[in-house]
């Protein structure tokens, strides 16, 4: 993988980084030596995101992600006006795809 995007969403886990570029991604372990999660893969992997598959944040090109902790810890990702979160392992919605306008997280946003 050359010209990675480093998008910090592994706040506060201890184990690694995620990495992302297109439909990619790779995670590394702290120190940056050792790859995770079976190396790099596509990002509907087992291994990654399969949940993703079939849905329009499949093929990747984040803008973001980030770590939400807390009794709902898990990833929030987005993709233009999309928005989509997953549970820590990366395998059940916390939020289904989405416009951001629509997502339950921010009414806010549906008068804006």
């Amino acid at each position: 993988m050359t010209a990675l995007t480093l998008l910090p969403f592994m706040v506060g886990d201890p184990e690694g980084y995620w990495f992302f570029k297109g439909n990619r991604c790779i995670k590394t372990d702290r120190a940056g030596t050792k790859t995770l999660a079976g190396g790099e893969s596509k990002i509907t992997a087992p291994e990654a995101w399969p949940i993703f598959q079939g849905t329009d944040l499949a093929e990747g090109n984040f803008d973001a992600v980030t770590w939400c902790a807390g009794s709902d810890a898990g990833y929030w990702f987005f993709k233009g006006d999309m928005c989509a979160k997953t549970n820590e392992e990366g395998d059940e919605w916390l939020e289904e795809p989405c416009n951001l306008t629509d997502s339950q997280s921010w009414p806010l946003l549906k008068d804006h």
